[in-house]
């Protein structure tokens, strides 16, 4: 009752101001224009999502979410230009104020356009709307997840082997480029079928990767000192607010390996704390 309150005065708030609101299904995630009040699909009431037009930057025509974390909101969108799907990731407004944020965002979805590999998600476009959002536009992945995959069962040695070999191809192409990914974790890396009948592992999200340029020690979409990550994920100098580098992913991808193999994590810790005092008892131990 309280959300939908909120959302009826930022309605009211929007229309007043006569700007364009993008909506969402709370139910199926299904994107609308401000125009309707309800689901086509299942009569839902639609919340307000993002300050844009459903046809972002009159290009990318915004279908469905497909995930939220901490830098923004995933949706799968058509791009009306070339006709095909992609994935957009929306950067909320608080960051796109910033003219040295974006030209940071400009420079880094640049440096991903680059990762051309089998096993990193494309980065295929990049722009911002009207100091309100700003966007990624990447390749469109139909499949399930690697969390998906551990959540039914422990996975078999052979199908982790050929699944992490990929991961690793694809984490050491990021590294050779200077990348380091710093947020690696079941739900990141995407199961697709491949046209030869195979699976195919992807990496997504990049979002708080960190940078490592030659003319300068690194670069990052985060301020320096942030512990940025998934708790359960990360290394112990990640976890401590710490310089990180290609060991980082290396531990990430440790702990998702025990974890695809046994069903159960390497470590315990329900919070940042208790995993910091697990972490320094298992280094004080070695």
């Amino acid at each position: 009752m309280r959300q939908q309150r909120t959302n009826e005065q930022m309605r009211s708030r929007v229309e007043g101001l006569g700007t364009a609101w993008l909506q969402e299904c709370p139910q199926c995630g299904r994107c609308f224009d401000s125009s309707l009040r309800a689901c086509s699909e299942d009569g839902t009431e639609l919340m307000l999502s993002s300050p844009v037009h459903r046809l972002l930057d009159g290009r990318y025509r915004l279908d469905r979410v497909l995930g939220r974390g901490g830098m923004g909101t995933v949706f799968e969108a058509l791009d009306e230009r070339l006709h095909r799907r992609v994935a957009v990731k929306l950067v909320q407004a608080g960051r796109t104020a910033n003219p040295a944020w974006l030209r940071r965002f400009g420079r880094e979805a640049r440096a991903l356009a680059r990762l051309n590999h089998g096993n990193i998600v494309l980065t295929y476009d990049f722009g911002a709307v009207d100091d309100e959002v700003a966007y990624l536009v990447m390749e469109f992945v139909a499949g399930t997840t690697l969390r998906a995959e551990i959540d039914r069962g422990p996975i078999s040695p052979g199908t982790a082997a050929a699944w992490f070999g990929q991961l690793l191809d694809g984490v050491k192409a990021a590294h050779a480029a200077g990348i380091v990914h710093r947020d690696l974790k079941p739900e990141n890396l995407l199961i697709a079928h491949s046209l030869d009948g195979g699976e195919r592992i992807k990496i997504a999200d990049f979002g708080i990767a960190k940078w490592q340029t030659p003319d300068s020690d690194s670069v990052s979409l985060t301020l320096p000192g942030t512990i940025v990550g998934s708790l359960r994920y990360m290394a112990p100098e990640q976890l401590a607010g710490q310089a990180v580098d290609v060991r980082s992913d290396l531990f990430s991808i440790g702990v998702m390996v025990f974890e695809a193999l046994t069903g159960k994590l390497p470590f315990g810790g329900a919070n940042h704390a208790e995993r910091m005092a697990v972490d320094g008892a298992r280094i004080r131990a070695t």
